[in-house]
């Protein structure tokens, strides 16, 4: 086995180890009741507790069911600290073995109806990159206070 197999095999471990707590275990056992994905997923992750949470227990769920999964953070580039923010939410994450790729909005930006307009860049960016990767299923985390993608969520 090689030395990389081994350092997977150890970080899984830690992973994993983290379910003893009993409040994270519950937690993890209601997230794996109600995930129904049983193939290769994406997680859309924007650094926010539920986004992070969502990490997490889809990492544990991933290498507990063997599954392929991806993480994404879209840097809208609306704010001069937007870049600093996501590189560390790529190190908050890589402490648990969770890769983040930081997908940009590159081009102009809109000078009104700025939240639609981002929303808008980020599922495009999202989408376009789970396409580019043949991957069908795309999961992002929201509070109850994220009326927008609640909306069409509880509507749907």
């Amino acid at each position: 086995m090689s030395l990389k197999n081994l350092n997977v095999i150890k970080t899984h471990k830690n992973l994993l180890s983290k379910l003893s707590n009993k409040k994270v275990k519950n937690l993890f056992k209601l997230f794996e009741k109600n995930f129904e994905i049983k193939e290769s997923f994406a997680v859309g992750i924007s650094g926010g507790p539920d986004s992070l949470a969502l990490a997490f227990f889809s990492k544990i769920f991933s290498i507990k069911y063997n599954l392929n999964c991806r993480y994404f953070l879209v840097d809208h580039r609306l704010r001069k600290e937007s870049t600093d923010e996501a590189k560390k939410v790529k190190k908050i994450l890589s402490d648990f073995d969770i890769k983040v790729e930081v997908l940009t909005w590159k081009g102009k930006k809109p000078l009104n109806n700025i939240q639609s307009q981002a929303r808008k860049k980020r599922y495009d960016l999202l989408f376009s990159k789970c396409k580019s990767l043949k991957i069908s299923n795309l999961i992002v985390g929201h509070h109850v206070d994220d009326l927008f993608e609640n909306f069409f969520y509880k509507n749907d």
